[in-house]
């Protein structure tokens, strides 16, 4: 496949996440207030007095703990009180809401079950259950205990956001496609449902389906940016720059402040050729999130294409200084410093590129030709050689060609 590719910023990689977009890769969260409030209550009828009077201080304990974050503590306090009453469900609900805030899925889910099976017309108690197993990934499972909560509790929306989260999971995309379309008809200002339906759409590739189910959404929220930004990544999917150009303006419009959507303004008006345009938008960027490594890396690029050497290396040096992992802006600063003959900081470039990326071949090119500078041609051989190697691995015969002829006018 042809990549269009302009001054670094190929079309295939442009594209951002603005603001949280809870749909593909979340599980819905379950209320935080629901089970810790629970919790701490006594169903003990059926125990003596002083056990009663311990449970009470247990639980009282145990809830003061959930309180300060010490869910640790916590879970020993209310598996403590569980070995004093083992019928009650509320009790069982409470360490499986410590379990899974600790991450541990399959003690909550174990927790849970008890929960539900002591009292299993509680739809908290169901939610929760499928919450945890839809972490552990058992979608199936999941996905019934999403059923009995939405039959338990018909007005649970994040129920039915679960079932179509499973099934996405799943890749049953039509079956979640199904699930967020209900949820448009029995909570139609729940334009988020809209916005789901959109981004399962992008996963799917049905670019002009998911433009539309965007536009609905933006019908029902006008004023949300990131639904811009959803617009403007689906016209960009289709290769529709203008378009994207405009989504991502009006994203801009009403989050001025958001540096991420004027760095893709400015990614995609390079893409155009609208060079002024471009670093306008990176230098208004820059100056709403001066710690981007991507913002100077790219605001580097204009500078390089246009002949100011010294700013771009102050740009590409400044993007290194708050990510020193950012290998195409070591690449750049080696490439710069080779051409102006500047062999020493060439080679800490070149030689930290090698460092992230072992396999990179022009890393290793580039490297050969300023140790060869240097005079320093054992050095120079070996890091030629390899890179020859490399790109006869990429089948890059071009490539192979220059190194060769590095090789042959070595002093």
């Amino acid at each position: 496949m042809h990549k269009q590719k302009i001054f670094g910023v190929s079309l295939l990689f442009l594209g951002i996440s603005i603001a949280p977009l809870p749909t593909l890769a979340q599980v819905p969260e379950f209320p935080p207030e629901t089970i810790p409030q629970i919790i701490s209550q006594n169903n003990a009828q059926n125990n003596s007095q002083s056990q009663k009077k311990q449970l009470s201080e247990l639980l009282k304990k145990g809830r003061e703990l959930v309180d300060t974050g010490d869910y640790a503590g916590a879970l020993a306090i209310y598996q403590q009180a569980a070995t004093l009453d083992g019928e009650n469900a509320r009790i069982f609900a409470g360490i499986g809401y410590l379990e899974a805030t600790q991450q541990n899925f399959p003690a909550a889910v174990e927790a849970y079950r008890k929960a539900v099976g002591l009292d299993p017309n509680n739809a908290d108690f169901q939610y929760a259950l499928a919450f945890s197993l839809a972490n552990l990934e058992d979608y199936e499972a999941a996905e019934a205990a999403y059923r009995l909560t939405a039959q338990l509790d018909p007005d649970n929306l994040n129920a039915y956001l679960g079932i179509a989260v499973v099934r996405l999971k799943r890749g049953d995309y039509e079956a979640a496609l199904a699930m967020y379309e209900y949820i448009t008809q029995s909570r139609p200002e729940y334009w988020q449902a809209y916005e789901y339906i959109g981004a399962a759409l992008m996963e799917q590739e049905e670019f002009d389906r998911a433009i539309v189910a965007f536009n609905e959404a933006l019908e029902i929220a006008p004023n949300e940016s990131r639904l811009y930004v959803s617009l403007g990544n689906a016209f960009l999917k289709k290769r529709d720059i203008s378009q994207a150009i405009a989504q991502f303006e009006n994203a801009a419009q009403l989050d001025p402040n958001n540096a991420l959507i004027h760095l893709q303004i400015g990614k995609l008006l390079q893409a155009q050729n609208d060079l002024n345009g471009a670093i306008s938008a990176y230098q208004l960027a820059a100056r709403l999130d001066s710690r981007n490594p991507d913002i100077h890396f790219q605001i580097g690029q204009m500078l390089q294409f246009q002949g100011d050497l010294d700013g771009a290396i102050d740009s590409y040096q400044r993007a290194v200084s708050l990510n020193p992992d950012l290998l195409e802006a070591q690449l750049e600063l080696g490439k710069i410093h080779l051409k102006r003959d500047e062999y020493i900081p060439a080679i800490v470039a070149y030689r930290q590129v090698i460092k992230l990326s072992p396999d990179n071949a022009e890393a290793h090119y580039g490297l050969g030709l300023a140790l060869q500078a240097r005079g320093r041609a054992e050095e120079a051989i070996a890091a030629l050689q390899e890179a020859k190697k490399l790109y006869q691995q990429q089948d890059d015969a071009e490539g192979v060609e220059k190194v060769q002829e590095a090789l042959n006018n070595r002093p």
